[in-house]
């Protein structure tokens, strides 16, 4: 699923997701929109976390598992 995706689905926003994974909005907006992929592990781990697993590294690549 795509992070923007999971977004509409939760009723959340970029905002929400920037305090959550301690990123700056403006990194949040450009990762839900597909503009730009988590460069370091540990942010994908935390949207992974966040989404309870429904967005995965693979989502942000276009691979279908």
């Amino acid at each position: 699923m795509k992070l923007s995706e999971w977004l509409h689905k939760e009723q959340k926003t970029p905002a929400d997701i920037a305090a959550a994974i301690g990123v700056g909005i403006r990194t949040a907006y450009r990762l839900a929109s597909g503009e730009r992929r988590p460069k370091c592990d540990s942010t994908m781990q935390k949207i992974f976390i966040l989404t309870e697993g429904q967005v995965t590294a693979n989502d942000f690549y276009n691979i279908k598992t």
